[in-house]
């Protein structure tokens, strides 16, 4: 069997999960923000990137490979919609082909959605089927079209977007976060345990969502918050309207995130990532204490992790390998 054909033993072992997700509404075309957006999220998925934004019509592009390898400068000066989202994408469930790649997008009787996802849908296989039998195509193995087609039903039913979110949302079980494009009107969803991050910001003329808040600070956005567990909510370019707001027993944030996953100088739920990263390192010196001369940090995810080893071993932190960048 070829290279090209051939699973490989490890191919079931890669990051899942993770992908990077941004939405904006703004008073100018936003498709700059987002490229530069998905810039920042890049270490969040490196298989495809892709945009939309509300042009009388949903338009949008979406590619195999690194952000600045599907979007040319022509492409950012064509899209002139003034609400958008975009995504970079680890592969969830579905194979990495470019049909699996995002925003997806659905035409309805109610209008366009596209849908940018990070997260993972444990009764997809379900929902399909429930959803075929309705007679729902779909062209996709992913669990993404999977929710959007899910929401496509419920508006087709409801002619009531907050009503349908709401309905969609109860349906789903799972870790996601979720940014869509409702004809000309950017929504932002969280899990109900908060278990995927997603944040607001807001610049004059502009809010924006992402998966991480570095995003704002390198944008020149102004963090507001995280979205609470099983929030939703709706951009307009002066401010965000929250429409359901549940009160959950608890939340389950991922630890992946906090130890490896998400940018060091992002601020999740309340806390910097990298003081996080610290204090699992202090944690660790103290359930696992060993007999050692220096501690080398593996870059660039170990290098929080050892400073607080050495803050509470003692040993001296040496920076025995580098990345070659």
């Amino acid at each position: 069997m070829s290279s090209e054909g051939a699973a490989s033993e490890y191919s079931d072992l890669r990051p899942r999960e993770k992908c990077g997700i941004i939405g904006s509404a703004s008073t100018v075309p936003v498709a700059t923000d987002l490229y530069y957006g998905l810039r920042i999220l890049q270490h969040r998925g490196q298989e495809s990137a892709g945009l939309a934004v509300f042009e009388g019509e949903v338009k949008s592009k979406r590619g195999m490979g690194l952000v600045h390898e599907v979007f040319t400068k022509e492409d950012l000066m064509s899209f002139r919609g003034t609400a958008g989202i975009g995504h970079v994408r680890y592969s969830t469930t579905g194979t990495s082909v470019i049909e699996n790649a995002q925003p997806i997008v659905v035409r309805t009787s109610f209008g366009d959605i596209a849908l940018a996802h990070n997260g993972d849908i444990a009764n997809a296989d379900e929902l399909r089927e429930e959803l075929s039998k309705k007679g729902w195509a779909f062209m996709t193995t992913s669990d993404s079209e999977v929710i959007v087609r899910l929401l496509a039903n419920e508006l087709v039913n409801t002619a009531d977007v907050h009503r349908a979110l709401k309905q969609f949302t109860n349906r789903l079980v799972g870790a996601y976060s979720l940014a869509l494009l409702v004809n000309d009107t950017v929504y932002a969803v969280r899990d109900p345990l908060a278990v995927r991050p997603l944040c607001i910001g807001e610049r004059n003329g502009a809010m924006m969502i992402a998966s991480e808040s570095v995003v704002f600070e390198a944008l020149g956005y102004r963090f507001i918050r995280d979205l609470k567990a099983g929030e939703i909510v709706e951009l307009h370019p002066d401010r965000f309207e929250s429409f359901r707001l549940p009160h959950p027993t608890h939340t389950a944030h991922c630890m992946f995130e906090w130890v490896y996953f998400a940018r060091p100088d992002s601020v999740i739920d309340g806390r910097l990532v990298y003081d996080a990263r610290v204090k699992v390192g202090e944690q660790l010196a103290k359930e696992h204490p060993v007999e050692a001369d220096i501690i080398v940090p593996v870059p660039e995810s170990g290098r929080a992790q050892a400073q607080g080893f050495s803050q509470a071993s003692g040993f001296p932190v040496v920076e025995g390998l580098i990345k070659n960048r």
